[in-house]
């Protein structure tokens, strides 16, 4: 490499600078060139030792996150460490952590598909139709909202200390968030309590989606430093396809765990009361209150019922039940993969 140097410096100084004519020739600068381009990169070059070049697989450092190079203090740290996602010497295929990266990000995308649930949310008691004590379409659809928000800020406030403490505490912390969210939203569904799933599905799940984008993204491009766009694709193709399995799955729940309101027949055949914009029949020589389903209403439920009159808080959508599901499911994911 010196030798190949100096004869490309020659090269170029005879090149641009005139032919030898005495005084004119130019020959102190083009030494000078030398010396620049040659003698001293090449000197320090052999101080330093031979330029390092980029290994090619499986040469790469074997870890996934920067070790501090201390070893663990405490029991906390020795399975929360940011040493911890070091990987061992006989791990060689890194493809394998690309499952991990893509089923956090399949579980953190799951929001995508929220109106699969808040259109179920809505009639929460009349079943087949809104009741009078539903919620609004409006307030069902807002925790998606609040979910996406709380996306932004808890990236922006916690991305600091992810730093500090490694993936694996991270991506702890951001399962128990995002599964323990469902769980709380689920309950709140439970006891139709608004405010609890705004909480639950709304702020806790948006801190765990937050706090779970990152890690898993920085890991993959770590372990593809030679192709980091193929990383980064990989990682954000499974938060898109979030709602390819939130869907489908949730759909399938609710119909499972549903339990079909009672029927009192149709409306000719049964006599209604509206009390305080509320609508009742009498069954069993009580006021209950009760909704009328017509075949458009019906059309538009998965399940096959007749049209006429229904009684209020005698079913149930199994949207608690199925939000639970999805939540512990979640949470079971998102913490095999921060200890895979």
């Amino acid at each position: 490499h010196f030798f190949g140097a100096i004869v490309l410096c020659l090269f170029r100084s005879a090149t641009h600078y005139p032919p030898l004519r005495g005084r004119e020739t130019g020959i102190p600068k083009m030494l000078r060139n030398i010396a620049w381009r040659a003698v001293l990169p090449a000197a320090r070059a052999a101080v330093a030792g031979p330029v390092p070049r980029f290994p090619s697989y499986p040469r790469y450092p074997s870890c996934r996150w920067q070790s501090s190079g201390q070893p663990p203090q405490t029991m906390f740290s020795k399975f929360f460490g940011p040493q911890t996602v070091v990987a061992k010497p006989s791990f060689t295929n890194r493809w394998l952590i690309v499952l991990p990266a893509f089923l956090t990000h399949m579980s953190i995308g799951s929001p995508w598909a929220w109106s699969a649930v808040s259109g179920t949310l809505a009639r929460e008691h009349g079943f087949v139709v809104s009741a009078a004590a539903d919620w609004s379409l409006s307030e069902t659809t807002f925790p998606l909202s609040l979910v996406f928000g709380m996306q932004g800020i808890a990236a922006a406030v916690a991305g600091k200390w992810q730093m500090k403490v490694g993936a694996r505490l991270s991506m702890t912390v951001a399962g128990i968030c995002f599964g323990g969210g469902l769980l709380v939203g689920s309950f709140g569904i439970m006891f139709h309590n608004l405010w609890l799933i705004y909480l639950g599905y709304g702020v806790l799940a948006g801190c765990g989606v937050g706090i779970a984008y990152t890690p898993p993204l920085q890991c993959l491009i770590s372990w593809f430093p030679d192709r980091k766009g193929l990383a980064s694709g990989m990682t954000i193709a499974g938060f898109g396809s979030g709602a390819l399995l939130f869907a489908p799955l949730s759909g399938y729940l609710m119909k499972t765990f549903a339990v079909m309101p009672t029927y009192l027949g149709p409306l000719a055949d049964v006599t209604t009361i509206t009390e305080h914009g509320k609508l009742f029949a009498r069954v069993a020589g009580e006021l209950k209150e009760v909704v009328i389903a017509t075949k458009a209403d019906l059309a538009a439920l998965p399940y096959q019922l007749q049209e006429g009159v229904y009684l209020v808080g005698s079913g149930n959508t199994g949207a608690a039940p199925t939000l639970g599901v999805c939540g512990a499911l979640y949470l079971t994911v998102m913490l095999g993969a921060a200890f895979a």
